[in-house]
């Protein structure tokens, strides 16, 4: 009996059944060494291809857990004592984090008038995305989405009850557990921007499950296409200096869109001092 070196040697229990020398047993004895080659190859198929692999640093499993701010709204329209409370926390987490549960009274965290933000929209932008990830059999190998800022001022998200967010913080991954009854709301560029670097938008990506489907809807808020954002006027001054050049908004969302290196690069290509 002859083997074929290109298959492994268990196909030769195959191969000892069948007369070489027939025309027709050659035929079928080929068919066999292929149906069993495809399936002892067929777990390769639900591996991901190494061109897909993402790096060790990448590794979406390489996170922290940390207590993430999570802000009750209803204390806005109590007490001042409560109200002014809240507004101080609302600030903390643009700050540190870029990102709460869900929040308003911003303007007022920095300083500004209440209605500063909203005025500064014009007529506003929004932008609605909905984001569909199927189950995945190496889900420590890829990302949903890959890591990025939100060019707006706010990204309110829905998740559907599955783990799969996280964010950077202190140049550390975050996993963000879901909170039922909650949104998540992103801080943008654009707020980084107005605040003068005071709050910091949020880098986060998105993580695939290996058993379930993962399924969030993100709607972006920001000004309309032609402002021209920069930092808020009150917010610069000697002892802090502009920290963003002035752009057109939709120019700065094509900046973005178009840079092959995500993160918060674009972020930083307008950055005065870099």
């Amino acid at each position: 009996m002859a083997l074929n070196a290109s298959y492994p040697p268990e196909t030769s229990m195959y191969i000892s059944l069948c007369d070489e020398n027939n025309d027709e047993t050659q035929k079928g004895m080929s068919s066999v060494i292929d149906f069993k080659h495809l399936i002892d190859t067929a777990p390769d198929m639900m591996k991901l291809p190494p061109e897909f692999v993402l790096p060790l640093s990448a590794n979406p499993f390489s996170v922290s857990y940390a207590e993430i701010p999570v802000i009750d709204l209803s204390r806005l329209a109590e007490s001042s004592e409560s109200r002014i409370s809240t507004v101080k926390a609302i600030s903390s987490a643009c700050e540190l984090w870029g990102f709460f549960r869900i929040g308003s009274a911003i303007s007022e965290g920095l300083g500004l008038d209440n209605g500063y933000i909203k005025k500064s929209f014009g007529k506003g932008f929004q932008i609605l995305a909905a984001n569909y990830y199927p189950p995945c059999p190496e889900p420590e190998k890829t990302l949903g989405l890959a890591a990025h800022s939100d060019h707006g001022a706010l990204t309110i998200l829905m998740q559907n009850c599955v783990n799969g967010l996280q964010v950077k913080h202190n140049d550390q991954w975050v996993a963000v557990d879901h909170v039922p009854g909650t949104f998540v709301v992103n801080i943008g560029d654009y707020l980084e921007i107005l605040s003068n670097g005071k709050y910091k938008s949020v880098e986060h990506r998105a993580t695939v499950n290996a058993q379930k489907t993962t399924i969030s809807v993100a709607v972006g808020h920001g000004p309309e296409l032609s402002t021209v954002i920069g930092p808020a006027t009150q917010l610069v001054h000697p002892t802090k200096e502009i920290q963003y050049q002035p752009t057109v908004y939709k120019d700065y969302i094509r900046l973005q869109q178009t840079t092959t290196i995500r993160g918060k690069t674009a972020l930083q290509a307008i950055r005065t001092s870099k």
